[in-house]
């Protein structure tokens, strides 16, 4: 009696080159969806963090209005000056090779 012969198909090494290039393109497939959910959280993050943002300049806005401030200062017994009369200094350091650098500066408003 003759022994039999192990029969291999053909299409079995195609399976065994094909199965690992399908597993490569479903991870990176499944990467790929991962970023688009990461992006897509950070969006919303970004829009909550704008929203905020928007929040607090509005915020500013309305707490340094004049009008504001006078009336604040009158309530807290303060001596508003309007700021048509506010003088801005410019302060600049200078270099350290200067000799007798002075480190204090002041500004006062016009009278």
């Amino acid at each position: 009696m003759r022994k039999k012969k192990f029969f291999i198909p053909d299409y079995f090494f195609l399976i065994i080159c094909i199965t690992p290039l399908l597993i490569f393109y479903v991870s990176i497939h499944l990467k790929v969806i991962q970023a688009g959910y990461q992006l897509e959280k950070l969006e919303k993050e970004y829009d909550e963090l704008e929203f905020i943002n928007k929040t607090y300049k509005a915020k500013i806005l309305e707490l340094t209005n004049p009008d504001n401030l006078k009336q604040l200062s009158n309530n807290l017994g303060l001596n508003f000056i309007s700021p048509e009369k506010w003088c801005y200094v410019d302060i600049k350091k200078k270099n350290e090779e200067n000799e007798g650098v002075i480190d204090n500066a002041y500004a006062e408003t016009r009278q």
